[in-house]
């Protein structure tokens, strides 16, 4: 078997995996590095928001709140920090840190608000000269190629950190925490109120509406100014006994993309080096 012979059937094999790599959402781009956290619940409701609390410290992400325009089950979102920022994405001076989402029994245009709580290191302030009211929230616009400001509002902070909040009224896939290039000045406000004030708050989630998630319940709002981890309340409605098997079963789905993915990719190089030392091989003899 010639070299060009087994290019082509390596490249083919490739193209062959794709497809299943790409439906388990693995990132190509350091797929192992990049820190996450995320939520699924069993199902969730049009127009009604859901929290989801991200406890990773290697994330600035702490806290997601969403609202769908369409009813969904097995349905969430996982947040990542990208260690490696895509090349495809524009470049954005001194940033803070790059995220991105990925959307689970919802597409990016069925979301009608999403309202994030993150924070700033004061190390990394002072370290870069960058005032705490000159951070911004970006989102990447796909069809014009660039990074867009979202409103942002200083919410509190302590002697480690600032903490923000901002929101926007449709989805998007990357995000950003970065030193405004416009000059935008953050206000110094209590997000008492969400992005359309017409509408019901999305920072709240009424008794009635709260959703059993796969592993916890959807917190009910705090009155707090500091966008602490929520209180999660006990619901007025029983909850129904899972089975050892049921319970263990609902476990293992709340990661909306965890370990999973991760043995998938290393499935699929240990296989591809296989398949390429085989070529080798042969090719030897």
């Amino acid at each position: 078997m010639d070299e060009s012979s087994v290019v082509l059937s390596l490249v083919f094999i490739s193209l062959l995996l794709m497809p299943f790599v790409s439906a388990y959402g693995v990132t190509f781009y350091n797929p192992v590095q990049n820190p996450e956290d995320g939520l699924l619940f069993e199902k969730v409701s049009a127009d009604k928001p859901y929290d989801i609390t991200l406890d990773n410290d290697d994330l600035a992400l702490k806290k997601i709140t969403f609202v769908v325009s369409d009813d969904a089950s097995t349905a969430g979102i996982t947040a990542y920090h990208l260690m490696t920022v895509p090349t495809s994405l524009p470049e954005l001076d001194e940033a803070y840190e790059f995220d991105e989402l990925k959307y689970g029994g919802f597409a990016v245009h069925q979301i009608e608000k999403l309202v994030f709580e993150f924070v700033v290191s004061k190390d990394w302030l002072t370290d870069n000269k960058v005032s705490r009211d000159s951070i911004v929230f970006y989102w990447y616009d796909s069809k014009l190629d660039s990074w867009d400001e979202m409103p942002v509002k200083i919410i509190n902070d302590d002697e480690s950190y600032v903490y923000y909040s901002a929101g926007m009224d449709h989805g998007a896939r990357y995000f950003a925490i970065a030193k405004s290039v416009s000059g935008t000045k953050v206000s110094v406000e209590t997000p008492v109120e969400s992005v359309d004030k017409s509408q019901e708050k999305v920072s709240s989630v009424s008794d009635n509406s709260s959703e059993t998630a796969s592993t916890v319940l959807v917190p009910e709002p705090e009155p707090a100014l500091v966008p602490s981890k929520p209180v999660q309340p006990k619901s007025s409605a029983p909850e129904p006994e899972l089975s050892s098997e049921q319970a263990s079963s609902e476990t293992s789905s709340s990661s909306v993309s965890g370990s999973g993915s991760l043995v998938f990719t290393y499935l699929f190089y240990g296989v591809l080096i296989l398949v390429l030392l085989i070529f080798v091989f042969y090719a030897i003899n």
